[in-house]
């Protein structure tokens, strides 16, 4: 027997009417009915800007052209929601909310971006992420940096820019205007260039956006890298080579 279920189209259903056709199936589920749009991907952009992007508890996502990542309308960000949900019981109702407010806040926040002539998005790759810190162990495990990866994969998709993986060593450590590298450049979410010459200031996570989207030399292939310089010791790192401090 055929059920009829009335639909009152909202902003998001709408925004994907008219981008696709919905296809005459739902999903069904105890809590949910699932709506499945029909929808072309976007040929990929070969002209346009490229943009560096780096991942982060207090803002999800911040863009090398100073794009971040908003609170949503109650104040939150992905900082607040995961020290929540380390405070929830596993299992519990009030956990399952709080993962789903998780994940609504990430793809909310991340589609206030803009990418429009955006042919290439370059995100920092993120390994072992709670390695060495166990008293943040526990929120830390909440931040699940894939739910970023995922929403980004969808939306390169449907936007139509590429979205490229590279490895983030140093890459927060560096000055994006001197090519410094050191270790006591950043401090949680400031970065303050300590190169005697330069003294760059700025936000540590679009500084290290910005370095995402310069393409830097290869350090494995680099004759100074060889010689073992570190960030502890410091060093600059550019586009055409790494090189000691004077």
């Amino acid at each position: 027997q055929d059920i009829k279920i009335p639909l009152v189209h909202n902003k998001v259903s709408n925004k994907w009417k008219s981008r696709g056709k919905l296809k005459n199936a739902i999903r069904v589920n105890e809590k949910y009915i699932t709506l499945i749009y029909e929808i072309q991907d976007e040929p990929k952009r070969t002209i346009g800007k490229v943009l560096g992007a780096d991942q982060g508890m207090l803002t999800t996502l911040s863009l090398s052209d100073g794009q971040t990542t908003p609170k949503d309308k109650h104040g939150h960000d992905l900082n607040t929601i995961c020290s929540r949900l380390s405070k929830r019981k596993k299992g519990s109702k009030n956990f399952e909310q709080t993962q789903a407010h998780r994940t609504n806040y990430v793809n909310w926040s991340i589609n206030q971006l803009n990418f429009k002539g955006v042919k290439e998005v370059r995100l920092e790759k993120i390994q072992n992420i709670r390695k060495g810190v166990p008293s943040k162990g526990r929120k830390l495990s909440h931040w699940t940096y894939t739910d970023i990866k995922t929403k980004l994969i969808r939306l390169s998709e449907v936007e139509g820019f590429n979205l490229i993986e590279q490895d983030n060593k140093f890459r927060s450590q560096r000055c994006s205007k001197c090519g410094w590298v050191h270790k006591s450049n950043r401090k949680g979410k400031t970065f303050k260039c300590t190169s005697a010459i330069c003294g760059f200031v700025a936000d540590a996570d679009l500084n290290a956006a910005s370095n995402h989207e310069t393409a830097l030399c290869s350090l494995e292939e680099s004759k100074a890298w060889q010689n073992h310089l570190n960030r502890t010791s410091g060093f600059y790192w550019t586009e055409d080579g790494v090189y000691q401090s004077k």
